[in-house]
């Protein structure tokens, strides 16, 4: 827009009109994030098979990561820090700036124990960059920069060690100490464990077809006796121990990914992030640890299938915020 020809009351005005208009988009984003509140709440993200409401963001609602990452963290600092949603209306508290601030307060619960405390350092950050921010919540950060160029090949190796670890991909100093970690058990000769010979190993169970885990693994048609109200028919007298060539069948079996299969969509969850073994008959039903009871799923989906059996007010303290 040209504003040569507009008089200095009219710029102005439109500055005003502008400033409304900035102050709506504002109250639009809140109302993402009341939306996005209720989807984590009822579990939508995983029912649609995604693994993450992070990746329903990007996938379904097309943001980027970044501006996903944002408003999650923002929505989360609103549910926990109440007067949060006041200060992102007002505009004295950016998504980026409330990003930082719900990461400082779940890097350590200990540091601010209550609502108060929560809330003087509301205070201190309103109205400053993310900049700023960072040097009142991390005044004695320490540590050496380290700036490298990877290639496309060490990217995929980073993903692949972060989908393995569940350390997030956007965490390369976290992944970086666990590659050197990992190598220094296999070559650090003072950190070398004698491997013992087991003759007679069973050799690992032949693979299945993914595109039949959609029905074989549903919980629902297995045992169809499991509900909240009955759980667990009879006490559990099962051992956690899973063989390692039954857990090698299961990963490959399951390539390696979550097994979450949408009934109506058919969509199956492309998480490979901190995947865990799941037993399809509870563990705590007297569920064996065999081929035929064991599945790959993601941290959400896992605690879906838990939800299903047990009902969420019990599992209710298992979820991550």
């Amino acid at each position: 827009m040209n504003f040569k020809n507009f008089s200095d009351a009219q710029l102005v005005t439109d500055t005003k009109r502008a400033v409304g208009e900035e102050r709506q988009a504002i109250l639009a984003v809140l109302a993402v994030l009341e939306r996005l509140r209720e989807i984590q709440t009822r579990s939508v993200h995983l029912t649609m098979g995604f693994p993450s409401l992070h990746e329903f963001c990007v996938k379904e609602l097309h943001y980027s990561d970044g501006a996903a990452h944002r408003r999650i963290q923002a929505m989360r600092l609103v549910i926990d820090l109440p007067k949060a949603k006041d200060a992102i209306a007002d505009g004295s508290l950016s998504l980026s700036t409330a990003t930082s601030l719900q990461k400082y307060f779940k890097s350590d619960e200990n540091t601010c124990s209550t609502i108060k405390e929560k809330e003087e350092v509301l205070d201190q950050v309103k109205g400053k960059s993310k900049a700023e921010c960072d040097r009142i919540l991390k005044p004695k950060q320490t540590g050496t920069m380290i700036r490298f160029l990877a290639d496309d090949e060490t990217m995929q190796l980073l993903k692949r060690l972060s989908e393995l670890t569940a350390i997030g991909e956007k965490n390369a100093a976290g992944l970086i100490k666990r590659v050197a970690v990992i190598a220094l058990r296999a070559i650090d000769p003072m950190n070398r464990k004698p491997v013992s010979s087991k003759p007679g190993k069973t050799p690992p169970p032949k693979s299945a077809s993914p595109e039949k885990l959609g029905s074989k693994t549903a919980p629902e048609k297995l045992n169809p006796n499991l509900t909240t109200e009955n759980p667990c028919p009879k006490p559990t007298t099962a051992s956690r121990y899973v063989a390692a060539a039954v857990e090698h069948g299961v990963w490959t079996r399951d390539g390696g990914q979550c097994t979450f299969v949408n009934p109506l969509t058919r969509r199956r969850c492309s998480s490979r992030f901190g995947l865990q073994l799941d037993h399809i008959i509870p563990l705590a039903c007297d569920g064996p640890s065999t081929l035929e009871n064991l599945r790959l799923l993601c941290q959400g989906h896992n605690l879906l299938a838990a939800e299903r059996v047990f009902g969420k007010e019990k599992m209710a303290h298992f979820k991550r915020h």
